[in-house]
């Protein structure tokens, strides 16, 4: 079984959507439930992130969409799913390889500095979600 990593006293950061009404009907919103709640380690810090889902309180009677959950897209952006470590630390490492062209040792070494404790295989893992990212952010231009 997999053992949960101890971080010891971290902050804790709520997130809530940033629409205030239902788009469809104009209801307000109430909180429902956590869509997700995890631990985000970014370049500053290590947080528990919660990110708030919210429904229309018009779903019993006149909503067109009562099942709709509305979250906050900028939690959503700390991380990928599934992922402990936030999308500026991917960034990071890949500006490291492709930018200033560091090797694995080093971009490791500079995570290390700033306090981000991660194994290299991690690291090798993170070249290639930045690559994948790069690719996915050059295909949105390219259709826009």
């Amino acid at each position: 079984m997999k053992v949960a990593k101890d971080y010891g006293e971290i902050s804790s950061y709520h997130y809530y959507p940033e629409v205030e009404r239902c788009p469809y009907c104009g209801g307000e919103l109430e909180r429902s439930h956590a869509v997700w709640s995890k631990t985000i380690v970014s370049l500053e810090q290590v947080a528990k992130v919660t990110n708030w889902g919210y429904r229309c309180v018009n779903r019993e009677t006149t909503c067109p969409k009562p099942d709709e959950v509305y979250r906050s897209v900028l939690a959503d952006g700390l991380a990928l799913k599934n992922y402990t470590f936030g999308l500026a630390v991917i960034v990071f490492v890949g500006q490291q390889r492709f930018g200033e062209h560091r090797s694995l040792g080093e971009i490791h070494q500079s995570l290390e500095s700033h306090g981000v404790s991660i194994s290299e295989r991690r690291v090798t893992d993170y070249m290639g979600e930045y690559e994948v990212l790069l690719k996915c952010a050059q295909g949105a231009k390219l259709q826009a």
